[in-house]
């Protein structure tokens, strides 16, 4: 999750809610399996990660993978849910372990959410090493990609283009996209492409 600024009121709270259970605290809701804190798009990683490991079984699985792939084999799906925007992080990692105190965790036998810690630590500012990003990029390119031979409609093209048609980048964004490609090198069957 790369947020520009931890101390920015960009963050939320969201669960991840389940059809097949009533919500023990708030009966008139589903139950909630997931309890997460983040920014940007944080919220919707988890059905992308679930769609990989269901595509192919060999991939690791969590509980909250888990749960997602069985309610898919049922028929049914789940749904993310914001539950607190306009946070800080500081407030985000305070509400995202109260959440999880008060519904519990699978893993340790004191509740619903597949949670694997207590929450409230964040990964804001988290860089990957060389070999997890090498993983990454071995999990979602080439054939066994989640979206191999997927291709985005035309008209789809066109919209994006629209917005991004005349757009100004400004030069420390320039710089910072030049020195991101320092020392990469794009294969000879890239170039003829």
């Amino acid at each position: 999750m790369k947020c520009e600024d931890e101390n920015l009121d960009i963050f939320y709270l969201y669960y991840l809610r389940r059809p097949d259970k009533i919500d023990p605290i708030e009966p008139e809701f589903w139950q909630p399996f997931y309890a997460g804190r983040g920014c940007n798009s944080r919220m919707t990683t988890h059905r992308r990660e679930a769609k990989r490991c269901w595509k192919d079984p060999s991939l690791p699985r969590d509980i909250k993978v888990n749960i997602i792939i069985k309610l898919w084999e049922q028929g049914l799906d789940f749904i993310e849910e914001k539950i607190l925007v306009g946070l800080t992080n500081d407030e985000a990692n305070e509400y995202e372990r109260e959440f999880i105190a008060a519904y519990g965790r699978i893993n340790n036998g004191t509740g619903c959410l597949a949670n694997l810690n207590d929450g409230g630590d964040g990964n804001c500012g988290w860089i990957p090493s060389e070999e997890t990003r090498k993983l990454w990029s071995e999990q979602r390119s080439g054939e066994g990609a989640w979206n191999w031979g997927l291709h985005w409609p035309e008209e789809f093209c066109l919209m994006i283009g629209d917005i991004h048609r005349g757009k100004v980048v400004s030069e420390e964004t320039r710089k910072k996209q030049s020195d991101a490609k320092i020392g990469t090198h794009h294969s000879e069957e890239t170039r003829k492409k």
